[in-house]
Formats: C-alpha cells, sequence, structure tokens
C-alpha cells in the first residue's frame, strides 16, 4: 500500500523572513534566526514532517558522496544526537554497516565511565556542552574509519569534539557528510567533505 502525504502547511509567523534553498531535489524555505550578534543564520529543521523528503534528501546527498568520492573506504557513521541520527541509520542501513551517536548528555543507562570530549560552544545552542560516548559503543569505533554525519555544518565546532572524542576511543574521522554548510566552514573541515547546498551567515549593516 502506498502512502501519499499532503504536503505540510507552514505556519508561518509575519515578523520572520522566510527564503528557499535547494537541497539536491528538494527545495525546501527555511525561516531565519537572529543570533543577537549582529548576524542571522537559516534554520534547516528536519525533525518530524514528511519521511518522504528526509529519504529523498538522505539519497541526494548520498549520491553525492559517491559521485565525489566513488573509491572511499570507511568502516561506519558517527553522529551527534540531533536532526542527523535517521539521515546516518538510512546510510548505515543502506551500506549494512553501524552507526554511533554520541550523546549530549550523560545517561543513567550507560554501563561503565563514558569517554566525554571538551566542552564546546554549538552556534545555535543556548549553553555550552559536551559529547559523550556511551561504553558499549566504544568496539564500533576502535581501529574504525568513519563518516561523520550532521544536518548543517557551521562553526565546526561539533565536528572537531566529534573528531577528538573519536579520536580517544581509538577511531578517526575520514570524512563528513552534511545537508548544508553554513558561512565559512570550510576551512574548519580539514577533511574530504561532502554537502548538498551552502547556507549564509548574514550579518546587519552598522547603524550610522
Amino acid at each position: 500500500m502506498t502512502h501519499t502525504m499532503a504536503p505540510p502547511k507552514i505556519i508561518k509567523s509575519p515578523e520572520v523572513k522566510y527564503r528557499f534553498f535547494t537541497f539536491g531535489s528538494q527545495t525546501l524555505e527555511l525561516p531565519q534566526l537572529e543570533l543577537g550578534n549582529g548576524s542571522s543564520i537559516y534554520i534547516l529543521n528536519i525533525l518530524g514532517g514528511d519521511p518522504v523528503v528526509v529519504k529523498k534528501l538522505a539519497h541526494d546527498l548520498w549520491l553525492e558522496f559517491k559521485h565525489k568520492y566513488p573509491l572511499f573506504e570507511f568502516d561506519g557513521f558517527v553522529t551527534v544526537e540531533g536532526k542527523a541520527i535517521h539521515f546516518a541509520y538510512e546510510f548505515a542501513y543502506q551500506m549494512n554497516m553501524p552507526y554511533v551517536v554520541l550523546r549530549k548528555s550523560w545517561k543513567k543507562y550507560f554501563i561503565g565511565q563514558p569517554l566525554t570530549s571538551q566542552i564546546y560552544q554549538p552556534i545555535t545552542g543556548s549553553s555550552t556542552q559536551a559529547l559523550y560516548l556511551d561504553p558499549k559503543d566504544v568496539d564500533l569505533i576502535r581501529d574504525k574509519n568513519l563518516i561523520f554525519i550532521d544536518d548543517v555544518i557551521s562553526s565546526g565546532a561539533t565536528l572537531m569534539a566529534t573528531r577528538e572524542l573519536v579520536r580517544a576511543a581509538g577511531g578517526i574521522i575520514t570524512c563528513a557528510l552534511a545537508l548544508a554548510l553554513e558561512g565559512e566552514c570550510k576551512p574548519a573541515l580539514q577533511i574530504p567533505h561532502c554537502y548538498l547546498t551552502e547556507l549564509p551567515v548574514e550579518r546587519s549593516s552598522p547603524m550610522k
């Protein structure tokens, strides 16, 4: 049985600016978020909504990766809990490989002492945070070459924290995949990377 979902109706705020961006085969309308420091970004929130769109985004990103790096060798995937989990799962399922989700807080169900990254500041976070690796997943990282998956790579802080934590567990991040790169983060990547579009960081003109 095939189920066709009607496109979700976007409830817009008249006080918020919206702009269309193309991600592979998909065109999405994103709201602008003021960061409070004279700059603003566009928010890609793919949690919930139409699952077909998520599947198509994952498909398009994977095709872009295979086109750019057809002979790339790796052992699995790693992401941070949040909006990119379903992409990591989709890629892992298609490749029949494991994936690891780093947590943003300590969990009572961790059995053993988790590995922890240094504290960092995400661009859309209200406070600093650290990443935690569940002890049960250490063997999925040790001696492995992993692809980092994220929805948007902005400052590169999350990627750098992930690389540090994976390195501490005995693995290495050899490539980064994201739906979008934001601002001027390319120099911070320092590893092979692939994405579908670029999102701007807009800065307000100083008042005269």
